[in-house]
């Protein structure tokens, strides 16, 4: 018996999901019927707001850096990423949660002075790590009561 080869795209070509790129004058093709071609994922809604927080947060940083008068926003970019980094990782040391929010020792500084202050986290002296420095979230007092 003789096969016969019909002139189809295979079921896995992706050629029916493409599109041409929305900006005028680009003739570049899309994937997944996306509205813009990779030259031009900067003019996706997501991609601009990533940027903008991006940009946000350099200023912050820019900003607490100043060595005379550093300015912590306690409602910032920064103060949520310590606030959530430490809810979701527990304690940890001041040096670790400044690598894993990427935040330089001297700038973290102010802000958990600032954080400790408005009695958000406390900082906890630890002997068992070489008078390292703990950081943790502040424990309300209606948690630390036995029931």
């Amino acid at each position: 018996m003789k096969c016969i080869r019909l002139e189809m795209e295979p079921p896995n070509s992706h050629r029916s999901n493409r599109n041409l790129c929305d900006i005028k004058g680009c003739h570049n093709e899309t994937s997944d019927k996306k509205p813009f071609c990779i030259a031009h994922l900067d003019r996706l809604p997501y991609v601009q707001n990533l940027e903008k927080n991006l940009l946000d947060r350099e200023h912050e940083l820019v900003s607490a850096a100043n060595n005379t008068r550093p300015r912590i926003k306690i409602d910032g970019i920064i103060c949520r990423d310590i606030l959530a980094a430490l809810h979701h990782y527990g304690p940890m040391s001041d040096k670790k949660l400044g690598f894993l929010i990427e935040v330089r020792s001297s700038i973290i500084n102010h802000y958990l002075r600032r954080l400790q202050n408005k009695k958000q986290i406390r900082v906890i002296s630890s002997k068992n790590y070489k008078n390292r420095r703990i950081i943790a979230l502040h424990r309300n007092k209606s948690s630390d009561e036995p029931n």
